[in-house]
């Protein structure tokens, strides 16, 4: 399991839909972190605006229902001891524009859609705790 003083690592997941949402909810419980979902990216931001519910890190789908990612990821960094959060965004297309937005929204790192399982563990844990051993590789 991937804890942290007082239980499991906290993910904070804004997936585009609710299947997606679902396949790495899966992926990064079978792992050991603390899943928690928002269907949108509004929802994403009442989330992140709770102090008590503050995760270890972001993990936000570039095209999200409602406002989008860098919208989430620049309110996260606005808000007072957010900017210690870690976030990583995923997106159809890492193209260089791509890549350029996440450096300038604050963005820790970025994953293809689809990611491996194995590749989305590894990044989640690089950035919060010790790497998980993964042994499986499953498209999510």
């Amino acid at each position: 399991m991937n804890t942290c003083q007082g239980g499991a690592y906290r993910v904070l997941v804004a997936a585009e839909n609710l299947v997606q949402a679902h396949l790495l909810h899966n992926a990064l419980e079978r792992a050991g972190y603390s899943v928690m979902v928002a269907a949108s990216g509004e929802e994403a931001i009442d989330l992140l605006s709770n102090e008590s519910q503050l995760p270890e890190l972001l993990l936000v789908d570039e095209d999200l229902p409602g406002i989008c990612a860098y919208e989430v990821v620049g309110t996260l960094r606005y808000l007072d001891r957010r900017d210690e959060v870690p976030v990583v965004l995923r997106s159809h297309s890492l193209d260089q524009t791509t890549r350029v937005a996440c450096l300038a929204a604050g963005v820790d790192a970025w994953l293809p859609i689809p990611v491996e399982r194995k590749v989305l563990v590894e990044t989640v844990g690089r950035l919060v705790s010790p790497v998980p051993a993964v042994e499986q590789r499953v498209a999510v």
